[in-house]
């Protein structure tokens, strides 16, 4: 009797420990590639779209002469089948590259001899849409309100595996308080589809692939 006793006592501990340590613990923060691996600063990724329903994900992110100034600085997105160029995180502060914590972005190519650096900003405004374009020209570091333009922040999305890249500085910056969706926009006429600093609720799902070696 005693014995069955402490076992339902020691159970009925266990069952609520586990209740409350699964309700109470925080869901990761860290950013994964596709391999589950944490990304790293500095590290090469490939940013692609979604999955498809095949288990495929392409469309990467590259640079297009978007505005017609005879140099590529618009950051757009690649054909279907390709992966574009890759990126590089660096985070305002820390070692790790975590959800909800302002970065640069840098793309990882050489530098065109019309812009200052391949780091993002939001640029020159889309005459299209009216919307920030997202363009090279950026600087890595120095956080505070006076470069607000060149941070960038990676959310869960509500696809299972996936993220969205938003523009949200509130932790470098208190003027930085609205959040900003970065989508992509076909304007069609042949033109690349580009990225942009949305003002509505539309995501751009993607998902991280890191970079094989040169």
């Amino acid at each position: 009797m005693k014995f069955l006793l402490f076992f339902l006592l020691s159970f009925f501990f266990f069952f609520f420990f586990s209740c409350t340590y699964s309700a109470t613990t925080p869901e990761p923060t860290i950013v994964f590639d596709t391999n589950k691996e944490p990304l790293k600063i500095g590290e090469k990724y490939y940013v692609l779209r979604k999955p498809t329903i095949l288990g495929l994900a392409f469309g990467g992110l590259t640079l297009s002469d978007y505005l017609d100034k005879g140099c590529p600085t618009v950051v757009s997105q690649a054909s279907a089948l390709e992966v574009g160029i890759p990126v590089s995180f660096h985070p305002w502060v820390g070692s790790d590259i975590r959800l909800s914590q302002s970065l640069n972005i840098k793309i990882e190519t050489s530098k065109p001899a019309c812009a200052n650096s391949t780091v993002w900003q939001a640029g020159e405004t889309d005459p299209v849409s009216r919307l920030p374009l997202i363009t090279i020209g950026g600087a890595v570091g120095n956080p505070n309100c006076n470069t607000l333009r060149n941070w960038f922040k990676i959310e869960k999305s509500s696809i299972k595996d996936s993220y969205r890249l938003v523009a949200h500085p509130q932790d470098v910056c208190d003027a930085g308080s609205v959040r900003h969706e970065l989508i992509i926009l076909d304007s069609g006429n042949g033109r690349k589809k580009r990225l942009v600093r949305s003002n509505g609720n539309d995501e751009y799902d993607v998902i991280f692939a890191k970079a094989p070696p040169p």
